[in-house]
């Protein structure tokens, strides 16, 4: 069975950016074919719905997973500053981080 000439490219090909770029123009190739042809943008999508299929659900898997990282975040802080010794303990780190950065601040005014 022949290879095609992409498929010769990517098993040459080493790394995977170049792989990428394989890919993007064949990709661009195939647009550009279709338009010449006369593909409306309705049915180059039509066609292109298997492929970007996936390429959807990825998304969707991306921004859910960011979207449940951020609910564990601000519900972790919202526990924390309700539980009272944990908000006393933050607001006394902050109150020393605060005098630390005033005093350095002060120190370098007046170190000149």
């Amino acid at each position: 069975m022949e290879q095609s000439s992409t498929e010769a490219q990517l098993s040459t090909v080493q790394t995977v950016e170049d792989k990428l770029i394989i890919i993007d123009q064949e990709i661009r190739t195939l647009h550009q074919f279709c338009i010449t042809k006369g593909f409306s943008p309705h049915q180059m999508d039509v066609s292109a719905k298997p492929i970007l299929k996936h390429l959807r659900e990825v998304r969707r898997q991306h921004w859910k997973n960011v979207l449940v990282r951020t609910a564990v975040i601000v519900s972790l802080v919202a526990a924390l500053t309700y539980c009272d010794p944990a908000f006393k303990f933050a607001s006394a780190c902050g109150r020393i981080a605060m005098i630390k950065v005033s005093w350095s601040k002060v120190d370098t005014i007046f170190s000149i």
